[in-house]
């Protein structure tokens, strides 16, 4: 790939109404509708509309001299490499447009390599670095002149530094202080698991809040073994603590899970943390640990208890084999809680279940209890619409289309509305 036409391609800017409208042009993107980056490289789709780039470039021509419509079309004019063309347009474009005024500086630059003047492309990125030089701008301004260094170090969370941290790495393996700065702002590199390793191996000196950043970029990645073992070394907060808990869960080593979700709760009991850790328990506890986690949660969080008594009901039926243990939980669940998520959840499975055992009077009824009790429930609607379809095959049309206007009514964008 040329250099000069890298960098249009890396640092493109994505011109979307919405984004000239709220100024907030910061982000270069890989452009999608360059097909090939050859000399002779063409640009056959304008990625804002999708409609040939011909197409557009006669449309906006044809606009006037709006400021916004002359930066699209020199972006346009780049992409289907025109630079001369995007020259014109961008001629003392930033005195009129002083609201990106530095993109369009960028642009500027951008064609002037695309023609393969270097020297007054370098003089405007050094114009965009000493006029904007706390702006994104800057950041791509740095990227195409080679200094990287710098790049990294007054850019650490710009797009286009993540490349410039990959080449470091790439040049210097062992050196661990640009490896940490990828895991901590982009630990969603790809391949970026043998990295981590690589500073764990060598980890004696990592600070917790680094072990952290590991942590988190192995639970990421699905290395979640690895991860538990990170956040056993990272800043101790209920948060870290927790998400151990719950990479020994996702590593299917349920006991080393428990233990962590316990010391979450006694370590932090009065944080977020702690009752969903004791939900986690209920969920790959034997049935006496699920017990008395529900217990704990009735009676020291409120807020959790309707969500405890759910899991309790679940789990009863499911995986214990309580029919007692389930009931009560129900009676629980619905008299203490009847406007509760949960309660709906609750009531929406029992409907089905009579549905499937062809009492579906009593599915509807139960649906009806839903929409009485709980008019603001994500499943309203698919309860609705499916007691209008049961209604239908009891051949009460009039009830089917109530259901039906009901679901249309209190949640009409969604899925089942639309059914």
């Amino acid at each position: 790939m040329p250099k000069t036409m890298s960098w249009i391609a890396i640092a493109s800017v994505s011109l979307l109404g919405s984004v000239f409208a709220s100024a907030q042009l910061h982000r270069p993107i890989d452009n999608p509708a360059v097909v090939s980056l050859n000399s002779r490289a063409i640009a056959v789709f304008d990625p804002l509309t999708y409609r040939p780039i011909d197409q557009r470039i006669a449309q906006l021509r044809s606009n006037g001299t709006d400021p916004r419509q002359r930066l699209l079309l020199a972006d346009l004019y780049l992409q289907s490499n025109d630079p001369r063309s995007a020259l014109n347009v961008l001629d003392n474009l930033e005195r009129d447009y002083t609201l990106l005024a530095d993109y369009v500086l960028v642009k500027r630059a951008q064609a002037y390599q695309l023609a393969q003047d270097n020297q007054n492309a370098n003089l405007v990125w050094q114009e965009v670095l000493s006029k904007y030089p706390n702006n994104p701008s800057s950041a791509i301004a740095l990227a195409a002149l080679g200094r990287e260094a710098e790049l990294i170090s007054r850019f650490p969370k710009h797009p286009l530094t993540r490349t410039a941290l990959l080449r470091a790495i790439n040049r210097q393996p062992q050196q661990r202080q640009s490896a940490l700065q990828l895991v901590t702002y982009f630990p969603d590199t790809p391949n970026i698991v043998p990295i981590l390793n690589r500073l764990v191996a060598g980890g004696s000196n990592l600070t917790p809040d680094q072990w952290w950043a590991i942590a988190t970029a192995y639970y990421d990645n699905f290395e979640f073994s690895r991860a538990a073992n990170a956040y056993a070394n990272a800043t101790p907060n209920s948060f870290t603590a927790y998400r151990m808990g719950r990479s020994w869960q996702r590593a299917r080593q349920p006991q080393r899970a428990i233990a962590a979700y316990q010391r979450v709760v006694q370590q932090y009991p009065n944080s977020p943390e702690a009752p969903r850790a004791l939900l986690r328990i209920m969920q790959i506890g034997d049935q006496n640990q699920a017990k008395q986690a529900s217990d704990r949660i009735a009676r020291n969080y409120a807020n959790t208890h309707a969500e405890a008594l759910l899991l309790l009901w679940e789990l009863s039926q499911e995986k214990f084999g309580d029919p007692a243990t389930a009931r009560q939980a129900e009676q629980t669940l619905l008299g203490q809680y009847p406007s509760s998520p949960s309660s709906a959840q609750l009531r929406w499975r029992n409907a089905r279940t009579q549905a499937r055992n062809g009492n579906l009077q009593g599915a509807i009824a139960t649906v009806q209890t839903i929409i009485s009790q709980n008019p603001s429930s994500e499943i309203l609607a698919e309860s609705a619409f499916w007691a209008g379809r049961w209604s239908q095959r009891l051949g009460d049309t009039v009830t089917a289309n109530r259901f039906f206007t009901t679901a249309l009514k209190l949640q009409p964008d969604s899925y089942f509305a639309w059914r």
